[in-house]
C-alpha cells in the first residue's frame, strides 16, 4: 500500500523510548519529518494494522496506560 502513495505525501517520525529513563528517545527512522500533515484516522488505522500484523493480537509488547475508574468492566471518568 505505502509503496504506491507518493513520498513527498508521506511524513513518518519512529522514537524508541529508553527503557530505563523514560524521558529520553531514540530517533530510529525520519522521513519529511519538518512537513506540516493533517493527522487523520486513516494514518492511525494503517499504522495499528502494521503492528497488528507484525506483532499479532496478543502481543504484550507495547503497554498503554489509562487513568480513571473502572465500573462493571466499563472504563469511566477517563483522565
Amino acid at each position: 500500500i505505502i509503496s504506491s502513495i507518493p513520498r513527498e505525501n508521506i511524513a513518518i517520525y519512529i522514537k524508541a523510548q529508553n527503557e530505563k529513563n523514560t524521558s529520553l528517545y531514540d530517533t530510529l527512522y525520519t522521513l519529511n519529518q519538518d512537513k506540516y500533515m493533517i493527522p487523520a484516522s486513516n494514518n492511525k488505522l494503517l499504522t495499528t494494522s502494521a503492528a497488528y500484523l507484525k506483532f499479532g493480537g496478543d502481543s504484550t509488547l507495547f503497554k498503554t496506560n489509562f487513568y480513571g475508574q473502572v465500573e462493571k468492566g466499563i472504563l469511566k471518568n477517563l483522565c
